[in-house]
């Protein structure tokens, strides 16, 4: 499952955003998965901050069911009649209230000043407000099948977008890998940093590495300022240079390797698969598996075998994740819009009432049933897609190939329904 951003606001001169990976709910502050932050609350109050360090805050339990786009589940949603509290100020108190539905006693918020209250009141509104979208166009008289029905096709007010992750340029890693490789090794000696320096992945020579007494220093090729480690005993330093120096050997296996599952270990992981992860790997196809979402799995591209490893919740494991693409230099970029576009279909055959759809992929898929078509390869229809056909036969349609990933295919019974199928998707899109 892909994670998704479905809020994006800046406030206080920071950058706020709240990202639903695989249905867990994350805090993401300036760029940073922030896993100190596991409630609402935490991250409304995280804002309030930002714009008064003393802002004095009654922390009621708001509910993630609460945030605009999200109902629970795996992915984001539009709740236009999901889960709202009530946003209420009180100007001679500089106070912002935030109760009623999907809070737990009340949320309060006592600023300096009423432009700090202002500020916070609408960030807390763009948070947990209704999901909302502006009518595009009516049309009546649209043909589904032996029917016709009137489609509201309307534009989500919110941009939610799917979250890419790839490696960022040089010289911007976070905490590449290597120096944190070393921070691993010295704790297995018990080790004091006394220096700190930034030990790279590529130009670091573990030759250069000396000891003194106790204290070893990695030296100045292929470290940025000055990298030195005590121990308690010659013994434990004269251990961990040995271990560095065969670690960073120029004819050593797979450090990379070795480094994960020592990162996992520290991070409260049990390995239950044990592959061979490639030097060059790059963490594009790690997700969370397993019936509590508790096991990573680090894929195939890079791997040999398979490599997982078992942590004790759902949490720990998409930190682990996290922490670690950090490490390796992958970061999270906005990707495509998604679930861009909101149909209502109304009428009176079949419906009671209306029927509203979430994205372009959710409308093919009513049209092509309503048509009493039966899908044979299901592609990703996106929110581009502009309702182009191609005829494989005088009953199988296929979508695209633009706005398509992948093969989207329908069969129907006559030539008429895929024909009718067809002109229901130009009208529309």
């Amino acid at each position: 499952m892909p994670a998704f951003n479905i809020f994006d606001a800046d406030l206080g001169g920071s950058n706020f955003v709240v990202r639903v990976t695989d249905g867990l709910v994350q805090y993401v502050i300036d760029g940073d998965v922030r896993h100190d932050i596991t409630s609402v609350s935490g991250f409304l109050t995280a804002a309030a901050q930002t714009l008064d360090a003393g802002v004095a805050i009654s922390s009621g339990n708001v509910s993630t069911n609460a945030l605009e786009n999200y109902e629970g589940g795996n992915g984001p949603v539009y709740d236009a009649f999901g889960t709202n509290p009530s946003i209420s100020s009180d100007d001679g108190a500089n106070r912002v209230s935030i109760g009623g539905s999907g809070v737990g006693g009340s949320y309060r918020a006592d600023f300096d000043n009423m432009a700090d209250q202002d500020a916070f009141e609408g960030f807390a509104n763009d948070l947990l407000g209704r999901a909302t979208a502006s009518l595009i166009s009516t049309q009546v008289g649209v043909q589904f099948g032996d029917f016709k029905f009137k489609v509201e096709t309307s534009e989500r007010d919110d941009d939610i977008t799917q979250v890419k992750f790839s490696l960022t340029e040089t010289g911007n890693i976070k905490n590449g890998w290597a120096d944190k490789y070393v921070e691993l090794i010295a704790a297995d000696f018990g080790g004091t940093l006394t220096g700190n320096g930034n030990v790279s992945e590529t130009n670091f020579t573990a030759n250069q590495a000396s000891r003194t007494g106790t204290e070893v220093n990695l030296g100045s090729s292929g470290v940025g300022g000055k990298e030195t480690w005590d121990f308690a005993s010659e013994a434990d330093a004269i251990g961990f240079l040995a271990a560095v120096k065969d670690a960073f050997a120029t004819n050593a296996g797979s450090r990379l390797d070795d480094f994960i599952e020592k990162f996992a270990d520290a991070s409260g992981g049990t390995q239950i698969r044990d592959g061979n992860v490639s030097n060059s790997y790059e963490a594009r196809q790690i997700k969370v598996t397993g019936p509590d979402k508790s096991i990573v799995d680090l894929g195939s591209h890079k791997v040999g075998g398979k490599e997982q490893f078992e942590f004790g919740s759902q949490a720990d494991a998409q930190q682990f994740i996290d922490e670690l693409r950090d490490h390796l230099g992958i970061t999270a970029q906005d990707g495509k819009v998604v679930d861009e576009f909101i149909f209502k279909v109304s009428g009176t055959a079949g419906i009671s009432g209306s029927e509203t759809l979430v994205g372009v992929d959710e409308f093919v898929e009513f049209a092509g049933e309503r048509w009493g078509g039966t899908q044979t390869r299901d592609g990703s229809v996106s929110e581009n897609f502009d309702g182009s056909v191609q005829f494989l036969s005088d009953t199988e349609v296929k979508l695209g190939p633009r706005g398509v990933g992948g093969q989207e295919r329908w069969e129907f019974d006559t030539a008429e329904d895929a024909q009718g199928f067809a002109e229901t998707l130009d009208t529309i899109l």
